[in-house]
């Protein structure tokens, strides 16, 4: 394991979109910033002639600032799993979580027709949906991340076998952010 930080001008926002590691082995990667988090597995890595290329995943958390969180609507009726709406949005997709405006997660995803989609609720859940509740719908910050913000990046490299590795350099592909 070792440990180190990017910091090109420190007085710049950026954005960290990648890992590239020059070596014979891909490592699990835990990068932050002091805005957000981020991983690769070792898996994540794709090896270009003993380079390792992975893009940098973020941490499934919320974040309604990004894209990825969005309005489906009003509920018109309920029938079992099956939640009706007016319309249904085409970035809807099985899997995504659904949750009530405060954030909460309410359940996810598991059908999706013209009229309704159906949810597998989470059980035991403190709160209750009924017809007229606006329900939003994320992805998962996990696939869809497009790098990590921030000033510097501190990045941790973990081999996870006992066989030797060797590591030459560690690079990132970088952009200034305008956020």
């Amino acid at each position: 394991m070792f440990e180190f930080n990017f910091n090109e001008e420190p007085s710049t926002r950026k954005i960290f979109k990648n890992i590239s590691i020059e070596g014979n082995a891909s490592w699990n990667t835990f990068v932050r910033t002091e805005m957000q988090n981020g991983f690769l597995t070792s898996s994540d890595y794709k090896n270009k002639e003993e380079v390792y290329y992975g893009y940098i995943r973020g941490n499934d958390s919320l974040d309604f600032s990004t894209l990825s969180v969005f309005g489906i609507g009003e509920v018109s009726l309920i029938l079992g799993s099956n939640y009706y709406f007016k319309e249904i949005p085409s970035a809807l997709s099985v899997g995504d979580t659904i949750r009530i405006l405060n954030g909460s997660q309410f359940g996810t995803v598991t059908a999706i027709t013209k009229t309704y989609i159906t949810i597998n609720v989470i059980p035991g859940l403190p709160f209750s949906v009924g017809v007229g509740t606006f329900l939003l719908a994320s992805k998962s910050s996990v696939m869809e991340t497009s790098g990590i913000r921030g000033y510097y990046m501190n990045t941790r490299l973990e081999l996870d076998t006992s066989e030797y590795a060797e590591v030459f350099a560690v690079n990132s592909e970088v952009a200034k952010s305008f956020e």
